[in-house]
């Protein structure tokens, strides 16, 4: 299938990223606060969220550029990943944020939470997203996690396609790709190994046959 996707340069992606990025986190503390849940933002170096849940566990989330057009694969697709409460979202968790998030050090549970998310998507998809993943860490506050909405893309969770919507919540590490960028990650690999194979039969060429 072809697709109509615009092509962009690395700066284009890279500027792209940063914007979507920093306008997912923010948008997200904007919703977690409406849901009543104390939330801290912090960069260090890119921008985390951080809130309490009803068990006094910090949970965190930030947006990483998973792949992005560059120089020698310039037909890469940008595809970015939400990371929650993966070790990367604690590595700059300072003592003095949350002293400055006015929590108490003594009451707070500094162990990660039970549950851990990373979603692969398009940039036109991430925005959408917001919502659902406010859903997902409200359902963690309390004791059993309930169901949330069915999420705004198809989601291949875990290598499960059409994963019923009670389960997104259950405790555990979640790991989904859109169906979207899951093509589009495919089709990209597709090309590099048939570049790959021409490189490498070019090459058998010049030498010339072995005997």
């Amino acid at each position: 299938m072809k697709s109509n996707r615009v092509q962009m340069t690395f700066e284009q992606a890279r500027n792209t990223a940063n914007q979507l990025k920093h306008e997912f986190v923010t948008r997200l503390s904007v919703e977690l606060s409406g849901r009543s849940l104390d939330v801290g933002l912090e960069t260090c170096p890119s921008l985390v969220a951080y809130w309490l849940d009803g068990f006094q566990r910090i949970n965190g989330l930030s947006v990483v550029t998973y792949a992005i057009p560059w120089e020698r694969e310039p037909d890469e697709p940008l595809i970015l990943r939400i990371t929650a409460n993966l070790p990367r979202c604690f590595s700059r968790l300072s003592n003095a944020f949350v002293h400055r998030m006015g929590w108490d050090l003594a009451e707070v549970d500094r162990r990660r939470p039970p549950w851990a998310l990373k979603i692969y998507a398009m940039p036109e998809e991430l925005p959408l997203f917001v919502p659902w993943v406010a859903d997902l860490a409200v359902s963690h506050t309390v004791s059993i996690p309930r169901s949330i909405t069915e999420p705004p893309c198809k989601l291949r969770l875990n290598g499960v396609e059409h994963w019923p919507a009670t389960q997104y919540a259950l405790y555990g590490r979640q790991t989904g790709w859109t169906l979207a960028s899951a093509d589009a990650w495919n089709r990209h690999m597709a090309r590099r190994s048939a570049r790959e194979w021409l490189r490498r039969a070019s090459q058998a060429l010049q030498r010339g046959p072995l005997i």
